[in-house]
């Protein structure tokens, strides 16, 4: 027997159960000295002034989405005791008129989604983060704007903005057209993201940078109009493209049959995903590349010619276009070839995507069903899966929604993250003895019907048992040896994550297989040490960084989202290198949306805290102006602090940047690290 405990109390710091008041759900948070609250009951109407106590501690923050679709609330008022407002806290609250934030609120994290009344913000004027106008919440000098819930019509954004940050304008179907001051530099990740009802947009020359998926979704937007002095981009008709238009950005509002130009080299990650008019596209022999996404739910598209000059195609690039019967490969493409609605690998083994619908067989030549291969193929009904295959990928038929039964050949020997997710017609599915790997979540959203023993749940193959779900257990669990006459062979990828309860489990000789991530607790903010909360995230990180170099990186969603989640529990704990972690996940866009705002907060933290690599990052962030206007002089003195502390990569990057400065700007910046030391040293 082999025995694995799990202990859930070590470092336990805060009681993490879930306590009711009133309409109000609330966890103690980790310093055992305040609360979140955690929810609102949507039956919640009028004005609402939230609680200031709970439970008899103070309320310092709202967690994320906990007033979601609380649409009878008219206004609230937050009060001074809120540091904090989670992600999306009061998304689709969509008969909010007026929110009041207190002076304590620090960190905000895109509450207002689909807010679509919210005509006021107001923020105390001793807020020392933030301030408003009207509905829009930006930073405390007013230079980024943070939201603009209710922005529509015809909206002029203040010309103190420098940068517009992340989904600021996000799903503001309302929104016809924008004019962009040239105060702005930035343009930030999803910031326009739903903006259906935009038509045109105009860019100064001033921007000099914009985010991927910035105008994802803007399905109406027929005019894009950069200026001709813009350093950085250019435009045609609905087109973003880079300056010399080799680099198609977006072409959000493509319609019909549309020719993308012959300069175009690179079509970008996102750049047509959502175009649901667009009916047929031609690719001129210039291109070379094709990004992740690039015509994801393209629903209206229903042939596509890939030239023999393409040699790379992103993940997902054809994923959910339901109406792609026709992909047409050239005979003479180097690594691409095509078979009806498929496309494949060269020699046809790995099928990469297909847009399949009624009884579909796989050909006999793929041994490999690629990620995301048939996601959201809705119209298909009844998959054939040659003895060929020995693999079905991440993704593979999610969103499969016709799908109602599927048979596994017995060549088949791994089964992918979420390969069914979502299929919620599949109710029956038969697996062989031959598998030896299910992945994390493999079959959540189907309506497939487990074996129940003791609360775990079970799948059958002929011979054998494989634990799905054990979200149930608690205590201390011993795994049978056998469910059913079948030995139980493999425990599935996450089967017990979400266990908040667990303390050991004993797990049987006839288990040849653990999934990844089964044991990793999904226990809320405070199960675990911040150290420790740390490790985990830097294990999904490598996790994630494994994949990318395996070539899997575009769907490594699991790995670096739980990384984020991990590495912000530590953070939020006052844990430099998780804060440093989680300002490089913003930076990189791993596992969440590029916000340089969000990356420079976190990195600042953990700089002053004294970690050389925040430093040596934030010194990079001045210089390049990533997060914040470009200063040499700062940027020298965080490398010069990192430097002190022998980080190598920054002892060379000051010596480079010395080059470029004054004698008396690096005076001046060897003074700032000097005060800043001597502050540290108090």
């Amino acid at each position: 027997m082999r025995h694995l405990i799990i202990f859930l109390s070590i470092a336990l710091l805060g009681n993490a159960t879930a306590q009711t008041f009133g309409l109000y759900t609330y966890e103690i948070n980790a310093d055992n000295v305040s609360v979140t609250i955690t929810d609102y009951d949507t039956s919640g109407t009028g004005a609402l002034v939230i609680v200031d106590t709970l439970g008899g501690y103070p309320v310092t923050s709202i967690g994320s989405q906990a007033f979601r679709d609380c649409r009878s609330l008219t206004s609230i008022t937050i009060s001074n005791s809120v540091t904090n407002i989670g992600t999306q806290a009061f998304r689709d609250c969509t008969g909010l008129t007026s929110i009041t934030i207190g002076n304590s609120v620090t960190r905000v994290h895109q509450p207002f989604m689909d807010c679509s009344s919210l005509t006021s913000i107001v923020v105390a004027v001793d807020n020392p983060n933030y301030s408003s106008i009207g509905p829009l919440l930006l930073n405390k000098n007013g230079t980024v704007l943070i939201t603009a819930p209710s922005a529509s019509g015809d909206f002029t954004i203040p010309d103190t903005v420098t940068s517009i940050g992340y989904s600021a304008f996000g799903v503001g179907a309302g929104l016809t057209s924008v004019t962009i001051p040239d105060s702005v530099i930035n343009i930030g990740y999803n910031a326009f993201s739903g903006c259906t009802g935009l038509t045109s947009v105009t860019i100064p020359d001033s921007v000099t940078s914009i985010a991927d998926r910035a105008f994802f979704a803007c399905s109406s937007l027929t005019s894009i109009v950069v200026a001709v002095d813009n350093p950085n981009y250019s435009s045609i008709g609905p087109l973003l493209l880079n300056k010399n238009g080799t680099v198609l950005i977006t072409g959000a509002g493509a319609s019909g049959d549309f020719t993308i130009p012959d300069s175009v080299t690179s079509i970008g990650d996102w750049a047509f995903s959502r175009c649901n008019s667009l009916t047929s596209i031609t690719i001129p022999d210039s291109v070379t590349s094709i990004g992740d996404h690039a015509f994801l739910l393209c629903k209206g598209l229903t042939s596509i010619i890939i030239p023999d000059s393409v040699t790379s195609i992103g993940s997902g690039a054809f994923s959910s276009c339901s109406s792609l019967t026709s992909i047409v490969v050239a005979v003479d493409n180097p690594n691409y070839s095509s078979i009806g609605p498929l496309l494949l690998n060269k020699n046809g083994t790995v099928l990469l995507a297909a847009c399949a619908s009624g009884d579909f067989t796989i050909p006999d030549t793929v041994t490999s069903i690629g990620d995301s291969a048939f996601g959201g193929c809705t119209g298909l009904t009844s998959i054939t899966i040659p003895d060929s295959v020995t693999s079905i990928g991440d993704y593979a038929f999610s969103g499969c929604t016709g799908l109602t039964s599927v048979t596994i050949p017995d060549s088949v020997t791994s089964i992918g993250d979420l390969a069914f997710l979502n299929c919620t017609g599949l109710r029956s599915i038969t697996i062989p003895n031959s598998v030896t790997s299910i992945g994390s979540q493999a079959f959540d959203g189907t309506n497939l019907s487990y074996f129940d023993s003791d609360g775990l749940k079970y799948v059958f193959s002929d011979n054998y048992a494989f634990l799905i779900d054990g979200s149930s257990a608690s205590g201390d669990l011993s795994l049978p040896s056998n469910v059913d006459s079948k030995p139980v062979r493999l425990i599935a990828g996450v089967a017990f994550q979400r266990c908040k309860g667990l303390t050991s489990i004993t797990i049987p000789d006839s288990v040849t297989s653990i999934g990844k991530y089964a044991f990793s607790s999904r226990t809320s903010i405070g199960a675990f040490g911040a150290e420790a909360q740390n490790a985990l995230g830097e294990m999904y990180l490598e996790m994630y960084v494994s994949k990318m170099l395996s070539g899997r990186g575009g769907r490594a969603l699991l790995e670096n989202v739980e990384a984020v989640k991990w590495f912000r529990k530590a953070a939020e704990q006052g844990y430099a290198v998780a804060q440093f972690n989680l300002g490089l996940m913003y930076f990189c866009a791993w596992g969440v949306e590029r916000d340089l705002t969000e990356a420079m907060e976190w990195v600042c933290i953990a700089a002053e805290q004294g970690f050389d690599q925040a430093q040596h990052l934030l010194g990079f962030m001045y210089y390049e102006g990533e997060g914040i206007a470009k200063d040499i002089v700062m940027a020298y003195m965080w490398l010069n602090l990192a430097a002190a502390q022998g980080h190598e990569n920054a002892k060379e990057n000051k010596g480079n940047l010395s080059k470029e400065m004054t004698k008396e700007q690096i005076a001046e910046a060897q003074k700032l690290s000097r005060e800043w030391l001597a502050k540290r040293s108090k």
